[in-house]
């Protein structure tokens, strides 16, 4: 079908046929050039998402998410960044790199085949799309850190909140945490990048002084473009 005169076609997509082991060399590859970037303009979108969808004082549930909701608003600021020599400054006024802004925030970004539960890549135009899934990781409170999520997309830890409610004993799960880029094909370059981490759990809490049990779950979203 010929499209309508003044409208724009939509732009076809093509899987591409490279295996997991090089789809994973890539994003390793593009990922890295990003966060090693020289001279960039970048703007961040963020959100942290975390609530207590049931727990055993169900009378406090939407104070302590009230509560809760006050401090993760504070914690997803929009940025703006201007790098320069690989320098640029947060929204606080403190130099940072983009090694520091960009998941996994001032770590080595590390991809492995047995960190990948999914990866594929489709041509779109003059673009690739890279879309990376997770494996599932499952954490402690007392050993909250998902090796995985760590070197990759980083990870929400509940403990460092100052929150109305102490967990004392929980376990986490992230079922399926994802990485999605668009590559421009005439300069190699991503030009945006979408970073999603989901958690849930359950453990054993203090709640307004008393005993008892919760359920969680939580996000962090990241939403970037770059120009270059």
């Amino acid at each position: 079908n010929t499209p309508t005169e003044g409208t724009v076609p939509p732009v076809q997509s093509e899987a591409s046929d490279k295996s997991k082991d090089e789809i994973i060399a890539d994003v390793t590859k593009y990922i890295n050039q990003l966060r090693s970037e020289q001279n960039m303009q970048a703007h961040k979108t963020a959100s942290v998402y975390v609530n207590v969808v049931d727990c055993s004082v169900p009378s406090a549930i939407n104070m302590i998410n009230n509560v809760i909701g006050g401090i993760t608003d504070d914690l997803a600021p929009e940025e703006n960044y201007t790098f320069s020599g690989g320098q640029g400054v947060d929204a606080n006024g403190a130099a940072v790199t983009p090694r520091d802004a960009i998941q996994p925030k001032g770590k080595d970004f590390s991809l492995t085949s047995a960190a990948v539960a999914s990866a594929r890549a489709e041509k779109q135009g003059n673009n690739t799309v890279y879309y990376v899934t997770l494996v599932e990781e499952n954490t402690t409170i007392t050993n909250p850190v998902p090796p995985y999520h760590d070197v990759t997309l980083g990870y929400l830890d509940i403990t460092a909140f100052d929150l109305p409610i102490t967990v004392t004993r929980g376990d986490m799960h992230y079922p399926a945490s994802t990485i999605e880029f668009t590559v421009d094909g005439a300069s190699g370059k991503i030009t945006t990048l979408k970073e999603r981490v989901a958690m849930n759990g359950d453990g054993a809490t203090t709640i307004l002084g008393m005993e008892g049990t919760a359920s969680f779950e939580g996000a962090l979203e990241e939403n970037w473009t770059f120009t270059y």
